[in-house]
């Protein structure tokens, strides 16, 4: 990115708009009202209250480059605010902020993964739509926000890959940021270099001093990265992934955790892709397995939030299905009486009748 080009190329409303002096003075409003500290330590105190840029940080085509690198230094500063965002939130927020401000932009990345280093899958559609097609509810609901970064700082942005897994991999306690681990395996596969962080995490999964709790993202971002293993390292394609490819290290992660928390992190992580994949027996049993020896309240409660989840995402899948079945069939009766219409009433009372068995009989068998 040529430093010297000073506006966001990704909306360009702001250069080719003939209300230049009026967008200008809205920009210098907004920079002055989104980086007032009064207003953010509003937003820092009463979590009802969202910052605009956070929630549209596309607003920020109207900053210049130095205005987007303030406000970004002034989050980096009020790091409850960047806890409070969002997976998608953090992404959209980089992908606009960083023209400008790339630095500071993947700084907040970086403190957001550190804040959500045990982040899990979630079954809802909370991180967002990212790409038009569907290529498996885990990996549309889990996998894809993570691509968006990789395609930015492994070829946009030179050094960034580099210096994000300096600062936002490893924590204090030797464990992994597992969001900055996803990040970090897509700019591997993209550049083609897959098997060179394969070899990284299993470097560390090796390593005597890594035991226990610790151990246990290590071995989470080894089924991720086996997970991806097979795909192309390709900016422009989206490769089918595997989602349940590393299963044996989620496994092994509920064998190595130490405390109860870890465990059951480790048991969701199977969960969350059975249920996903629509493998609902394998997630019954699963979850009747370890609410045997998940015994904390905390845990007990876990559990009977993940099997209502379960029942919630099968009877979705149920009343999808049938839905599906009930426009085909309608399009298949529209077609037919179109037909009919052509016939002589003789043939069209014999049509007619033809076409009532066929759709009972359709109907019968959504």
């Amino acid at each position: 990115v040529d430093p010297m080009i000073d506006f966001a190329w990704q909306r360009l409303r702001g250069v080719t708009s003939s209300h230049r002096a009026a967008q200008q003075h809205a920009g210098e409003l907004l920079f002055s009202r989104a980086s007032d500290a009064d207003f953010l330590d509003a937003c820092q105190t009463d979590p009802a209250v969202v910052h605009p840029l956070i929630q549209h940080p596309d607003l920020s085509e109207f900053l210049s480059g130095d205005e987007r690198a303030a406000f970004a230094r002034e989050l980096l500063n009020r790091p409850v605010l960047i806890g409070r965002m969002s997976l998608g939130d953090v992404m959209r927020f980089y992908r606009a902020f960083r023209w400008g401000a790339a630095s500071e932009s993947l700084q907040i990345v970086s403190q957001w993964c550190e804040q959500n280093a045990n982040l899990e899958p979630v079954l809802d559609d909370s991180n967002g739509t990212w790409f038009g097609f569907h290529r498996g509810e885990f990996v549309d609901k889990n996998r894809d926000p993570f691509r968006w970064l990789p395609m930015f700082i492994a070829f946009q942005h030179e050094g960034q890959s580099a210096q994000f897994e300096e600062d936002a991999l490893v924590g204090v306690d030797g464990t992994c940021s597992l969001p900055a681990a996803y990040f970090l395996a897509y700019c591997h596969l993209l550049r083609g270099d897959i098997e060179g962080w394969i070899e990284m995490l299993d470097a560390h999964l090796e390593d005597e001093t890594i035991s226990g709790d610790a151990k246990v993202n290590w071995l989470i971002a080894r089924a991720q990265a086996e997970e991806i293993r097979r795909g192309k390292p390709d900016l422009h394609t989206l490769s089918f992934e595997r989602s349940l490819a590393g299963k044996q290290w989620l496994e092994e992660a509920s064998l190595v955790a130490v405390s109860e928390n870890a465990k059951r992190r480790a048991a969701y992580e199977i969960f969350a892709r059975h249920a996903l994949l629509g493998e609902y027996d394998a997630a019954t049993s699963l979850l009747d397995r370890v609410a045997t020896s998940l015994v904390e309240p905390e845990s007990t409660q876990a559990i009977q939030t993940w099997r209502t989840q379960l029942e919630s995402l099968r009877q979705a899948r149920l009343a999808a299905k049938a839905l599906r079945a009930a426009q085909r069939n309608e399009r298949t009766r529209a077609r037919l009486e179109e037909r009919l219409q052509g016939l002589s009433s003789a043939q069209a009372a014999q049509e007619s009748q033809s076409l009532d068995a066929l759709m009972l009989t359709l109907e019968s068998i959504q």
